[in-house]
Formats: C-alpha cells, structure tokens, sequence
C-alpha cells in the first residue's frame, strides 16, 4: 500500500505482504480490503491492520525514510491475510461485482477469470440455512466419494 505526501512529492510504501506475490491482477473491495490473484494459482485477500493509516501519519520515521527500508518486505506495517485459495489455473482477471438475486437483494461477489476460460465466483452466506446446506451437501458427497 502506497501513500502520497504532498510536502515531498512522492509516493512511499507503507504495507506490504508478507508473502512476495507475483500478482497477474487485484481489485480494492473497500478502502482497507485487496482481492488478488498471483502466477502461482492462487486467490487471496488481504487487509490493513486497524488503525495503521493513523499510525503512519502520526509516525513520521515509518515511511519518511524509504531507503533505509530495504528492497522488499520493508514497510513499517504487515497486511493482514483474510483467506487464500488455490484455485488450479493462472488467474488473468479478478473483480467486484453486484449479483441481483430473484428475492431483490443486492450481494455483492467477487468474479475471477483464468487464462483457459474458466469463470469463478466466489460468494457469501447470507444465512445460516445455506450453511447448514452446503455443510451437509459436502457431507454427502464423502459418503458418495
């Protein structure tokens, strides 16, 4: 994560990831939360710890020197990871997007594609109905398997 000072005209880093990621694309999903896919098959999300934006403007050692930081993995803050998946192809595109259900209600999703077509989504339970669905519906097909 970047940020801009206007006295000294620059862009310094003040988050980064743990993980070195070779990123193929990233969309924002609020204004602390990143969705992202990597080269290596993977779907993650990662968000800012509370309260580092303050942390940082009240800390003026934490980005004002960005040599004595190193190279890589030398922010003054750690984004935090939510989740991760492996999702079994390279993934090209990733994105936000709002799903009308027929009930009327607005969810939002986050659509991704790969480089062989494929189309996923990934979804929120709303319910816990559609938990305790899917639960069970994972539980049958072990029995099946």
């Amino acid at each position: 994560m970047l940020k801009y000072k206007p006295d000294d005209i620059q862009l310094y880093t003040f988050a980064d990831d743990v993980l070195n990621r070779w990123l193929t694309s990233f969309c924002l999903l609020d204004h602390d939360t990143i969705a992202g896919v990597d080269k290596f098959e993977n779907i993650f999300i990662n968000r800012l710890p509370l309260g580092c934006e303050d942390d940082a403007e009240d800390d003026p050692t934490a980005t004002k020197f960005k040599w004595e930081n190193g190279y890589l993995n030398g922010a003054a803050f750690k984004m935090d990871p939510v989740c991760q998946f492996f999702i079994g192809e390279v993934g090209t595109c990733i994105q936000k997007c709002s799903l009308n259900t027929l009930s009327g209600t607005n969810s939002e999703i986050i659509l991704y594609g790969t480089t062989s077509g494929s189309l996923g989504a990934l979804l929120p339970f709303e319910t816990k109905e559609e938990i305790d669905f899917f639960v069970h519906l994972e539980m049958y097909l072990r029995i099946e398997a």
